[in-house]
Formats: structure tokens, C-alpha cells, sequence
């Protein structure tokens, strides 16, 4: 045993301490890394969603910057166009009806012709596509309640769970991104995730076309049991719309009431209304996590800063004497490190472990 070699309960001390590695260690210093690191201030989008109690700056529209802006003047044509188009079919409804009974009556007399609606539903199941409601109009038309209602039920379905699959396996690294980057995409995909069942049945009896909702949730983390159990159970507002369609038709031959039209009425404005409801209820959720989703953010980029600054420093082992544990105790914490300052690690030249 080298003279310079100590003993702790009859054992050496491993590794060997002499004169050199001793004040080596008198200029070091133990410290945990993380204890350097504040958590970051709010980046200034952060700090806007902080400075107020909901999600949505509903005043932002009446100012010149979101004018300004391109992408804002597209949402808003999006939203006129989407509501005009779900007005001129309501009122339009009959004439619409009454264009396509040629195609309705060949397809109800050509054998199996009823795959035909299903394979429509199941492609305009797929985002940015839609048209959902005129096909279960018009199977109401042609089937009538019982057959109608079968009949697209098991096109939503099916198409619903290909959309499902296709944006939960293909398009989930894109959702994470955006997530790490939009806000209010980050608390959306945190509600979805723990409110699940309630908050998809809540949206899928909206005016929002399910399949939009589908897509969303498949990529924000929704169980695959939990949608398409919201599927099922969401199905009764496209029977609404069959209804609609035979009422239609039956008004046409003079067999039924002839108020079909305003029946249509009806059912745009409950479904406008619970659309409104669904939406504030969401838009509510997601302001109650917020600040919870703002906070694990900071966490994040903390994180990073205390990778990258530890990343720089200069460690090195400190071999104190005093610092020595048995060998059952060798698997200790190792949260902490040591830093050697610039002068002492230049003196690390030529010393041999």
C-alpha cells in the first residue's frame, strides 16, 4: 500500500488520494446543476394567453393587426363559407332533393346500389372533404328510416375509424410539434386527453362535422374504445337528418306534412345553438388548464438550459477523503457533480488517475 493511501474501516481507499489530487479538491466545488437554472420567464406568446382569463381575444378582430395578417383573413372566409354553405342547404334543401332523384332512383333500383352511398360516406370521412349531411338526406330520401339510417351509419363508421387510423399513425410527429409550439393546441390535446369520453361526445353533437373532430382527437392522444364509442353514441344526430329526408320526400308526394323545410330550419338552429354551447364549454376547459400547460412548458425549456449549460462545464471526480463511501454504498444519488474552475482544470495537465 502506497504511504499515501488511506484506510477506512480496515479498507483502502479506492481510488488512491496523494498531495496533488488533494488540492486538486480543495478548489473544487460540489453542486447540483439544476440549482443554477431558474425557470425562464414566459416567451411574449405565453405572456399574452397569461394576461387573460380565456383562450380566445375575441376584441383582436376589430383591430388593424389581425387584418393584417393573411392567414387570419383565411379563417375568417373559412368560417363565412362554412356557415353560408350550411344556410343555402337548409333553405335549399327541396331543390337540392329534387336534383338529385335521378341518381337516387337508379341507385335504389341497381342491385346492391346501397354500397354506393357507404363508399361516398367513407371517402368524404377524410379531412378537408365534406358533404356528409346531404348523403343522409338523401339515403332518407331513397331508403326511408330503418335501411337509411343502417346505411349510413355503418359508411360513418367505417369511414370515421380509416380516419381515425390513418391520422393516429401517420400524422402524430406532426401533432407533437405542434404541440411544442401552439398553445392552444397544447391545451386542446391536454383536455382531450383528460376528458376523453365527455369531451368528444360534447363536440360530435355539434355542427362540427364529426369527421373534423375525429382527426383531432386521433392526434391529440384519444383512445381508439373512447371515439369510436363517441361515434356510436353520436349517431342519433344523423338520423335527425334521415328523418329530414323522408319527411322531404313524403312532402314531395303529397303524403306527408309539407313543412319539411322548416323542420330543416329547426334542426340547423339546435344544432347552431348546441354547436355555440360545445364550444364554449371547450374553449372553458381549455383555459382551465392554461396555466398548468404554460408552467410545463418553462419546465421544458429549464430543462434544456440546464442540459446545455452542464454540457460546457469542465467535470472532473473529486476524491476527497472524507467524500469516501463503503462499497454498499457505492449506488448513492449522483444528482450532484463537480465544476473545476478555469484555473484548476489547466493544472489537470499531467496528473495520471
Amino acid at each position: 500500500m502506497s504511504p499515501t493511501s488511506e484506510q477506512h474501516d480496515g479498507l483502502p481507499q479506492y481510488p488512491p488520494c496523494d498531495d496533488r489530487s488533494t488540492r486538486l479538491a480543495e478548489t473544487t466545488e460540489t453542486f447540483d446543476r439544476r440549482s443554477l437554472v431558474r425557470t425562464p420567464s414566459p416567451t411574449p406568446s405565453e405572456q399574452v394567453y397569461l394576461s387573460r382569463d380565456t383562450m380566445v381575444n375575441r376584441r383582436a378582430i376589430l383591430t388593424r393587426q389581425f387584418w393584417r395578417k393573411p392567414k387570419n383573413i383565411v379563417k375568417v372566409a373559412l368560417v363565412v363559407l362554412a356557415i353560408a354553405a350550411a344556410i343555402l342547404i337548409s333553405v335549399f334543401q327541396t331543390k337540392i332533393i329534387e336534383a338529385l332523384a335521378p341518381f337516387a332512383v337508379w341507385m335504389h333500383e341497381t342491385k346492391g346500389g346501397w354500397l354506393i352511398p357507404i363508399a361516398i360516406l367513407f371517402v368524404l370521412s377524410f379531412p378537408p372533404l365534406f358533404g356528409h349531411e346531404i348523403i343522409a338526406i338523401l339515403c332518407g330520401v331513397v331508403y326511408g328510416l330503418g335501411v337509411g339510417f343502417a346505411v349510413v351509419a355503418a359508411g360513418t363508421l367505417l369511414g370515421e375509424t380509416a380516419n381515425y387510423a390513418v391520422f393516429r399513425f401517420f400524422c402524430r410527429e406532426r401533432a407533437g410539434k405542434m404541440e411544442s409550439k401552439k398553445i392552444f393546441y397544447a391545451c386542446l390535446a391536454r383536455i382531450v386527453r383528460e376528458g376523453g369520453f365527455k369531451i368528444a361526445i360534447v363536440s360530435r353533437y355539434s355542427a362540427i362535422p364529426g369527421h373534423m373532430t375525429t382527426a383531432l382527437y386521433a392526434t391529440c392522444g384519444l383512445g381508439f374504445w373512447v371515439f369510436l364509442a363517441a361515434a356510436v353514441l353520436s349517431l342519433p344526430k344523423q338520423f335527425v337528418l334521415i328523418a329530414v329526408g323522408r319527411l322531404s320526400a313524403d312532402a314531395g308526394e303529397g303524403k306527408g306534412p309539407k313543412g319539411a323545410n322548416a323542420i330543416s330550419i329547426v334542426v340547423s338552429v339546435v344544432l347552431g345553438v348546441a354547436t355555440s354551447a360545445a364550444y364554449r364549454y371547450i374553449l372553458w376547459k381549455m383555459a382551465f388548464v392554461k396555466n398548468d400547460v404554460i408552467h410545463q412548458r418553462r419546465k421544458e425549456r429549464q430543462g434544456k438550459v440546464a442540459f446545455s449549460a452542464s454540457s460546457d462545464e469542465v467535470l472532473v471526480p473529486c476524491y476527497k477523503p472524507d467524500a469516501w463511501q463503503p462499497s454498499h454504498q457505492a449506488g448513492a444519488s449522483n444528482s450532484s457533480s463537480t465544476i473545476v474552475s478555469g484555473d484548476a482544470a489547466g493544472g489537470l495537465k499531467g496528473v495520471r488517475a
